[in-house]
Formats: structure tokens, C-alpha cells, sequence
């Protein structure tokens, strides 16, 4: 999708840039600026979910709008843990700094808590936004840093870069991490 905003008619059809602002995203909407740029939002209370985690028994936290699930296997907490996932907005698309820097973010999302441990790794899917990617191909998972206000690889607590593995149809990104 064009996710800039040139502020004519291009589809002559009397409406400026209607559909030239959608970050395929059904979490965010989206609307173009008078400065020919694009901004999103995201849709409150249509995407997210939150759950409690129970020590024993696998927990599926899915957000069925989003397309975002958690698995968190029974061994993967001690005591009663209640984790939540929302969308952040992303139709920016920013770019991954340092070494990895390329890596484009697509799609990004928050759980939390923040700084959750667990004992077994937990299976996230996330969906992919716009032209599906390579079946079968890795692609390496980014957090955000806000106090540097920079995308970076997501490390896991042995500090090994977590990579997702693209899902036969394109359409979604599967990884383990053992933390939020």
C-alpha cells in the first residue's frame, strides 16, 4: 500500500488520497495529512487482549482483530501472571539503527508486562502487514529501545537474537522468546 499522501485526486474520482493512507493494518486508522503526509492511529478498544497466566496450564492470549497470539506453555510460570498484548501504531515504518540497520518494522505490537520472565519460552504469532513475505524464510524480531528512541534485535535472556520463521502462506511470523 502507498502510505504517502500527495494531496490531489489520483483516481479521479473527486476525493483526495482516500485510499492512499491504509497501512493494511485493522487496528489503526489512518488518514492523510494536509502535508502530504500519513498518520495512524490506533483504533481504541477494537485491538488487544489480556489474560492470566495460571502455573500448570497452557494460556492462549489471542487477539482475533489483530492476529496476534501468545502461547505460554504450563511450565513457563511460577505463580498467577496476567499478561496483555495492544498494537502500536506503525504505519512509520521506521528503520532498524546500528548493525542490523535495513530491518524494517512492520506491524509492532506491546506485551507486557514489561520485563516478564519465563521459565519455558513462549510461542508468539505475529501478521504481516502488506505483501506477504518469503515462505519458510527467518526474519529477525526488533524491540523498541524508548530511551533511545531506536529499533533494536530482540535478544533473548542468554543475549542470542530471536528470529521468526515466516509461515507457509506469508502471512505470519511465528518465534519463541523466554521475556517481555
Amino acid at each position: 500500500a502507498d502510505l504517502t499522501c500527495g494531496g490531489v485526486d489520483d483516481d479521479c474520482d473527486g476525493a483526495m488520497d482516500e485510499d492512499a493512507c491504509d497501512d493494511l493494518d485493522p487496528c489503526t486508522t489512518n488518514l492523510c495529512g494536509l502535508e502530504g503526509t500519513c498518520s495512524c492511529e490506533i483504533a481504541q478498544g477494537l485491538c488487544g487482549a489480556t489474560m492470566v497466566v495460571v502455573p500448570g496450564t497452557e494460556t492462549r492470549l489471542e487477539d482475533p482483530v489483530g492476529g496476534v497470539m501468545v502461547v505460554v506453555p504450563p511450565e513457563a510460570v511460577e505463580e498467577d501472571v496476567s499478561i496483555s498484548l495492544e498494537p502500536l501504531p506503525g504505519c512509520e515504518r521506521q528503520q532498524v539503527t546500528g548493525e542490523k540497520a535495513g530491518v524494517v518494522v512492520r506491524s509492532p505490537w506491546r506485551f507486557e508486562p514489561d520485563g516478564q520472565v519465563f521459565e519455558e519460552p513462549v510461542r508468539v504469532s505475529l501478521p504481516v502487514r502488506g505483501e506477504p513475505l518469503e515462505p519458510g524464510s527467518w526474519v529477525l524480531i526488533v524491540t523498541h529501545d524508548p530511551e533511545r528512541e531506536v529499533w533494536l534485535p530482540a535478544k533473548m535472556r542468554d543475549d542470542s537474537e530471536v528470529f521468526g520463521r515466516v509461515s507457509d502462506d506469508g502471512q505470519s511470523v511465528v518465534f519463541s522468546i523466554d521475556h517481555f
